[in-house]
């Protein structure tokens, strides 16, 4: 609005604007920029789908549980988990993509903290389908997408989508659904192997996995992230141990520890010594290796010995000064 009235301005194809006049007081700049929804594909992940309005990508509204973590109460942790399904892909019209949401405006909640799903002015409402076979991994999380479409018998749903800073539990690229052919059946998340013993530690870091050194799955290198570990982290140069103890008797000859070592990025590397000691009694006695003590990194550390019975084997190490150390796997036969 210029001078009390309208005065429509384009700016010529989408560059700088100049206005060039004489200046009244009470003169005002209205700046309407044109947002129509977009529907953007992601050719290098699976050809997955993204819904924007200007510079907003949004988000699947998800419902939320929070839980407290940890037990020091001046530092108080929290975890949020899904209290809503989340595993959805988009049902579109792969012609007319964007004809199958509509933006919905609303009035936000004034008590609502800022960006938080009811502090927000807008939302798009679309169809999903729930994919069986896209679930959370042993660990909580999402893997990788799977290849687009999904094909999925299960029936349409209403969906709601927020401006994907409002959301603390983010599903903000989807896939594609169909009940069709041409869909891709998704094949669930690998599970851990059942461990048929206890694990015990000296000590273990808390915010680790205390059965990632029995779970079966195999590390790609030292540094692999895509597993999870135990880990001694917060303890350094100390002796450590972690042992396994048997519901009965078995005989073992064999030994072989993967070490987590994450270089340069982190304070994990390989222990300065290692050994293995078998229950014999009531106490712990040093098997007779034939084989020595290697801390290898990206490779299974093996160490062969004269065969024991025993009801339970224990893996001592040694940390070096300044470090701390951790196992991906540990397998004894």
């Amino acid at each position: 609005m210029l001078g009390g009235k309208t005065t429509p301005i384009t700016s010529p194809q989408g560059r700088f604007l100049c206005i060039d006049r004489l200046w009244s007081a009470g003169d005002t700049v209205a700046l309407s920029f044109d947002m129509p929804l977009r529907v953007q594909r992601w050719e290098k992940n699976q050809r997955a789908v993204s819904l924007a309005r200007g510079p907003l990508y949004f988000s699947l509204k998800i419902n939320e549980r929070w839980e407290q973590f940890g037990t020091n109460p001046s530092w108080p942790e929290w975890e949020v988990f899904p209290a809503s399904p989340w595993n959805f892909g988009l049902a579109i019209d792969t012609l007319h993509p964007t004809s199958s949401f509509t933006l919905e405006r609303r009035t936000p909640d004034p008590g609502a903290l800022p960006w938080t799903a009811q502090a927000m002015p807008i939302t798009i409402r679309g169809k999903g389908r729930r994919i069986e076979g896209w679930q959370q991994d042993y660990r909580g999380l999402i893997g990788p997408l799977q290849k687009s479409p999904a094909r999925t018998p299960m029936p349409e749903e209403s969906l709601e989508l927020i401006p994907m800073g409002a959301a603390r539990l983010r599903i903000s690229a989807f896939p594609l659904v169909t009940e069709g052919p041409e869909g891709v059946q998704w094949t669930p998340p690998p599970r851990p192997k059942p461990i048929p013993f206890t694990i015990s530690y000296s000590y273990v870091n808390r915010y680790e996995d205390p059965d990632a050194v029995a779970d079966g799955f195999e590390p790609s290198s030292s540094h692999d992230e895509s597993i999870t570990r135990a880990s001694w982290y917060g303890h350094k140069g100390t002796a450590e141990w972690v042992q396994y103890d048997f519901p009965e008797e078995r005989e073992i000859s064999r030994a072989s520890v993967y070490w987590y070592d994450d270089g340069s990025e982190g304070e994990s590397r390989v222990p300065a010594s290692w050994r293995l000691l078998y229950r014999k009694g009531d106490t712990w006695v040093p098997v007779a290796a034939s084989t020595p003590y290697t801390t290898s990194v990206d490779r299974y550390n093996s160490v062969t010995f004269e065969k024991v019975a025993t009801t339970g084997i224990r893996l001592e190490v040694q940390l070096q000064k300044d470090s701390t150390a951790g196992i991906l796997e540990w397998k004894v036969e």
